[in-house]
């Protein structure tokens, strides 16, 4: 599976995430965290732009928002590289 390296683009990714998180839901990072099978720490971590993620960890962190799929990685995608 293909990983976000660039540092910039995870600090997008993540900002996106907790909208999509807070906006969508009344999780915490824990209960997201309990949901796709990782830590409290590593969601704050994708939130932050700390850690990279996995596109099947993203899909799951979408999922467990009730989002859209193709909806958020269009978006997502628009966030990313409309600058580039």
């Amino acid at each position: 599976m293909k990983k976000v390296k660039d540092k910039s683009l995870m600090f997008i990714q993540g900002n996106y995430l907790r909208e999509l998180r807070r906006c969508h839901t009344d999780y915490t990072q824990a209960q997201v965290a309990e949901y796709v099978g990782k830590s409290k720490q590593w969601v704050s971590d994708v939130e932050n732009g700390k850690n990279d993620i996995f596109y099947t960890d993203l899909v799951k962190l979408i999922d467990c928002y009730g989002v859209d799929l193709n909806t958020a990685m269009k978006e997502l995608n628009r966030r990313m590289f409309e600058n580039k």
